[in-house]
């Protein structure tokens, strides 16, 4: 799973560097970017449906009775009718969105399909199948939009080249795994619960996808009276900055809840070692982020796009703040600490959000909503989890 996890980061990664090398036209990248954005803060938000599935999902012990599909299914026909009901409403409001927002409702049905299946691979550890899942997706988005953008082409073209795989890779992978996974694992909770749990866990994931893949798309909308040139310089150097440290840290977030569910004192001990680590890399990452920053940046797009070097190191400070707060994120949810885990992400979100519609240049304020937010959301998360704890006379992770 690790493996397929970097081969889909490096993937994703060259993708993004084709569309900042290849695109001349700001405008047009402005639209990849935040269509690209969007759609992975659709992912993010669905991927609280999948760390409860995998959290609720296990297999099946000697002598018990398999259940639980149905529970699974009605999951996804709420999920399926809530990205409907959103999308709908979303270009009753903005009209000119209808096409951007039709590939997205093939792209958030996709996800939700890929969300339930991928939990219940990984609720029963079948790693394999679950990278089998990662690397079909990412393998034909890459090809898609690799040969998109060297052609350059409309914006109509690119939305379907990153939105399409999505569909056809849970397609493929459903009809080579599900036979050999029917029957043979049962959900530890309540159809009520778990609906429930992941109702918690969705409001949480929409915040975290703000604030992970969502964030440009939210700058391209805070943007103002920004020049489209220093959009695109904004908002490239967002997703290719973060790209690095974020993305592995969200990607083995199903790793870490296996092993935090299965014994709190790993929880505790893995926290501090993993976040440890990961602070000393931010720091390290971002000395070299804002010395080689803006001459990669010129490099890489041939001069046509410059940036300050204050931006980039920034840009990846907030990268590794947000992946602290992604495992901290992970040990709560995995503890069933749901209302410390929704605080986490809600608090976050909301603080982001804020100081960008706030006054100031774009750059500035999205350098501080990086920083600030996951930061006053780990600080949320402590204080519920601790009052909760202290209220049930549990014992509070620390």
């Amino acid at each position: 799973m690790l493996a397929a996890t970097v081969v889909a980061g490096v993937a994703g990664y060259a993708m993004q560097l084709s569309a900042s090398a290849r695109l001349d036209d700001p405008r047009l990248y402005v639209a990849f970017g935040t269509f690209w954005s969007a759609m992975y803060a659709m992912v993010a938000l669905v991927s609280g449906v999948q760390n409860e599935v995998t959290r609720a999902v296990r297999p099946v012990a000697d002598g018990e009775e398999p259940g639980g599909t149905r529970d699974l299914l009605v999951v996804g026909v709420v999920g399926a009718g809530i990205v409907l009901v959103a999308l709908v409403g979303a270009v009753v409001v903005w009209p000119h969105l209808l096409v951007p927002a039709s590939w997205m409702l093939l792209a958030g049905w996709s996800v939700l399909a890929v969300a339930l299946l991928g939990g219940v691979m990984q609720g029963m550890a079948r790693w394999g199948s679950a990278a089998f899942l990662t690397v079909t997706d990412s393998g034909i988005r890459m090809v898609l939009v690799v040969t998109a953008v060297l052609l350059a082409a409309s914006p109509v073209w690119l939305y379907g080249a990153i939105a399409a795989p999505m569909a056809v890779a849970v397609l493929v992978v459903a009809a080579v795994v599900w036979p050999r996974l029917r029957g043979q694992f049962v959900v530890d909770v309540g159809r009520t619960v778990l609906l429930r749990q992941v109702a918690g866990t969705v409001v949480a994931s929409a915040s975290l996808g703000v604030l992970v893949s969502g964030l440009p798309a939210v700058m391209s909308a805070t943007a103002r009276d920004t020049d489209p040139q220093r959009l695109a310089e904004l908002l490239m150097v967002t997703g290719l900055a973060r790209a690095p440290l974020v993305v592995p840290v969200m990607a083995v977030q199903a790793i870490l809840l296996v092993r935090f569910r299965d014994s709190s004192t790993a929880a505790r001990r893995e926290l501090r070692r993993v976040s440890a680590a990961l602070l000393v890399l931010t720091a390290v990452a971002t000395a070299l982020g804002a010395a080689l920053g803006p001459w990669a940046l010129q490099t890489l797009t041939s001069g046509r796009y410059s940036i300050e070097p204050w931006f980039v190191g920034g840009t990846v400070a907030g990268a590794g703040a947000l992946g602290v707060a992604v495992l901290v994120g992970a040990a709560l949810l995995a503890r069933s600490r749901h209302v410390a885990y929704v605080a986490l992400w809600t608090v976050s979100a909301l603080a982001s959000v804020a100081i960008l519609l706030g006054p100031g240049p774009l750059g500035g304020r999205a350098v501080v909503a990086m920083l600030v937010g996951p930061v006053l959301g780990v600080v949320a998360a402590v204080v519920v989890n601790h009052r909760l704890s202290t209220r049930r006379e549990q014992p509070a992770l620390r």
